[in-house]
């Protein structure tokens, strides 16, 4: 009775976050928005010619977008302290989405991803900070799995554009969803005015108050965009239809929802480094294991779903790390230097595996991220022994 009151009890508080709760809506048009446009912009270069890597370039133009979260956040507030975060993100994301899918031209392209990505970027930073730092100290886990589960389903659902590209109604309703959304988000777009001391000089200081979970945002961004958005690019190399390699991208989605509630659970009770190293450790295995048995059906799908959750769950325990560790003050700023980060990992991971991808097939795409993983694994490690070390 007593656990069923506490479950009431959180139930209640979150239903009251009612602008949460609607930038959760917002963050599912944002993940069909930039996913769909990721994998379908992708696919629509390599049928008109694209090597690997150019679209791996331009997947990391897209990427480049996003990094622009922080410094846009810090002109426009330069600019005009009323800037509207979300107005603004929903304009630049809707035109980029246009150009991405209506423009012929290699320039503008990838000029129409570094948009989309901007925008993409933008709104990423004014609905985490709604969602997972505004809300009461309490629920702020529960809120951060709800944002991981439902970006991830905008992610998967965004994956099926690939076989819609000739859909002009479904596009054009996606546009609409996100302008609506953006509309309805409006009025708490503006930062607070606690938030008004943030500017460039503060990024170094924000982000050395919690390095680890700033190179966990980093080490998501190269396996996100390295990886998981490359999937088509690595499985085409191993000679998969396009009808299973659509299959296995939303597999490796599908995953990504699945093991945010396992993720939110065990943030609670181990600490954040343990859980992401142990995490690493796993997508290793998943990714040599994926790299034998690519052509194996019954092997590769369930592989893909467990490796698109090992990714999220990075993701999800530095969120949640930055939300309870950081002051509120620098929250606002601090959610835009971690998707900034993340960019930056997205920029890093194509422009490594698409040419390596390209000139040294499956085994060079795969061994670069798997030395990146070991990298990143030992990095923490060495961090851990360092903080029990006798001073």
């Amino acid at each position: 009775m007593a656990r069923r009151v506490s479950w009431q009890r959180i139930f209640k508080r979150v239903t009251r976050e009612r602008v949460a709760l609607l930038g959760l809506l917002l963050a599912v048009v944002f993940g069909i928005t930039a996913n769909g446009a990721l994998h379908a912009g992708n696919y629509r270069m390599g049928q008109n010619g694209a090597d690997t890597s150019l679209i791996g370039y331009a997947t990391a133009v897209q990427a480049l977008g996003i990094v622009m979260a922080a410094p846009l956040m810090v002109l426009l507030r330069r600019m005009n302290k009323n800037s509207n975060l979300a107005l603004m993100a929903g304009a630049a994301a809707g035109t980029g989405f246009l150009g991405t899918f209506f423009s012929d031209s290699i320039g503008m392209t990838f000029a129409s991803r570094f948009l989309l990505g901007a925008g993409i970027g933008l709104g990423m930073a004014i609905t985490e900070y709604l969602v997972v730092s505004r809300v009461r100290r309490d629920v702020r886990p529960v809120f951060a799995v709800m944002f991981g589960i439902l970006l991830a389903a905008g992610h998967a659902a965004g994956t099926f554009l690939t076989i819609m590209l000739a859909v002009n109604a479904i596009l054009l309703t996606i546009l609409a969803a996100l302008l609506i959304g953006s509309l309805l988000l409006a009025p708490w777009g503006r930062l607070p005015d606690e938030q008004d001391g943030f500017s460039f000089r503060d990024l170094p200081r924000i982000i050395s108050l919690s390095p680890a979970t700033f190179l966990a945002a980093g080490l998501f961004g190269f396996l996100d965009n390295g990886l998981l958005s490359m999937l088509p690019d690595f499985f085409f190399h191993s000679g998969i239809t396009k009808e299973d390699v659509v299959l296995t991208s939303f597999a490796a989605f599908a995953g990504v929802c699945a093991f945010q509630i396992p993720a939110g659970i065990l943030v609670m009770r181990y600490p954040p480094a343990l859980l992401i190293r142990a995490a690493v450790l796993a997508l290793i295995a998943a990714v040599m294991i994926m790299l034998q048995t690519a052509s194996i059906q019954m092997v590769r799908i369930p592989m893909a779903f467990i490796l698109g959750g090992l990714i999220d769950v990075i993701y999800t325990i530095g969120l949640v790390n930055l939300a309870m560790d950081l002051p509120r003050r620098s929250l606002a700023g601090a959610n835009a230097c971690f998707v900034s980060v993340c960019g930056l990992g997205e920029v890093l991971g194509p422009t490594v595996t698409g040419p390596s991808l390209q000139s040294f097939g499956v085994g060079g795409g795969t061994g670069v991220v798997l030395f990146m993983l070991v990298g990143c694994w030992f990095a923490w490690a060495y961090r851990d022994i360092l903080r029990i070390a006798p001073a």
